[in-house]
């Protein structure tokens, strides 16, 4: 099947835009459909003429299902993201299982292929270390448990997308996303505290870090995650779930210092969670990339410190413009 233009919600946010300027690289029009509008230096960079902007709210199911019937494809992004423990659980029910259920509803009515965007976070609790060294990373077939709000919004999301597959004959793939830094960073976001430390120093403060400096992510670049989108747009992928990931596990206090040298700061952090002194991981958070390069013949072209090269130039620019 052509793929001629595609829906992407949430398209004003980080992930979001950088899909839609993949899409349109790749020759697909896109309608883009977000609550918040497009921001200078936060949206997307695509011309114009390839980019119908909708404002609108995921939740208005007339609205959803118009402009999934407009569609060949729809890049789901939209959710509202855990930013604390003890969030209430009420919008996230609404917007990631309520609204999203009516948009696969939808899709599966007008026979529109659904790519979504799901989390890492389905498979539960980080893993302990082991004198350490990371325990294996996860897979696709690993079970979910112990699961936070948000994390079980994914999930059911994945079991709906699974059974309108089923029942209703439609096509989706879930993309399971990790740790994602880059440009249109937000402070909200789970990687925030890769500006907190620049914002610190700037303020004159050693930067303060509540977290595990020995815990370990899975830090993809957000360019290489859009890059998997695009490419579960534009191929005949099979329905499940897919990693985007690097299938690398990097200490948070690595992250941060790498941050940091790139802006040419120095690299002092104040640690104020408790944690080990030896620099060894305590526990880790990442996933195994095999299936996206088996299905999507992806490979992540960013790493850590040229990522956070390509971050500190973009926020500089930011802070010029």
């Amino acid at each position: 099947m052509t793929i001629r233009n595609a829906l992407v919600t949430g398209a004003t946010g980080m992930l979001g835009s950088h899909i839609v300027d993949g899409l349109v690289g790749s020759g697909v029009e896109v309608i883009a459909t977000d609550l918040a509008p497009p921001e200078k230096g936060y949206a997307w960079e695509a011309p114009a003429s390839a980019v119908t902007y909708a404002p609108g709210d995921i939740r208005d199911k007339d609205l959803i299902g118009d402009l999934v019937a407009r569609a060949d494809v729809v890049v789901h992004v939209a959710a509202v993201l855990s930013k604390a423990q003890g969030d209430p659980p009420g919008p996230i029910m609404e917007v990631n299982i309520a609204a999203t259920h009516a948009l696969f509803e939808a899709a599966a009515r007008t026979g529109t292929k659904v790519v979504f965007a799901s989390s890492g976070s389905v498979y539960g609790p980080n893993r302990d270390a082991v004198d350490g060294t990371p325990a294996p990373a996860f897979v696709e077939d690993d079970p979910s448990y112990d699961l936070g709000f948000y994390a079980l919004s994914k999930h059911v999301n994945e079991l709906h997308a699974e059974a309108f597959g089923r029942l209703e004959g439609l096509s989706w793939v879930a993309l399971r996303c990790s740790a994602m830094f880059g440009s249109r960073l937000r402070m909200g976001l789970t990687t925030r505290w890769l500006l907190s430390v620049l914002d610190d120093v700037e303020a004159g403060r050693t930067p303060r870090v509540d977290g595990d400096p020995n815990g370990g992510l899975d830090w993809i670049h957000v360019a290489d995650a859009a890059e998997c989108f695009v490419r579960a747009v534009t191929r005949d992928v099979p329905n499940g779930p897919i990693n985007v990931s690097t299938g690398v596990a990097t200490r948070l206090e690595d992250a941060c210092r790498a941050v940091l040298a790139a802006a040419g700061y120095p690299q002092d952090i104040e640690w104020t969670g408790a944690h080990r002194p030896d620099g060894r991981f305590s526990s880790a958070r990442y996933y195994s990339s095999e299936r996206a390069g088996e299905v999507l013949g992806f490979r992540p072209a960013t790493d850590v410190s040229i990522g956070m090269d390509a971050f500190v130039a973009w926020r500089n620019a930011m802070k010029g413009a």
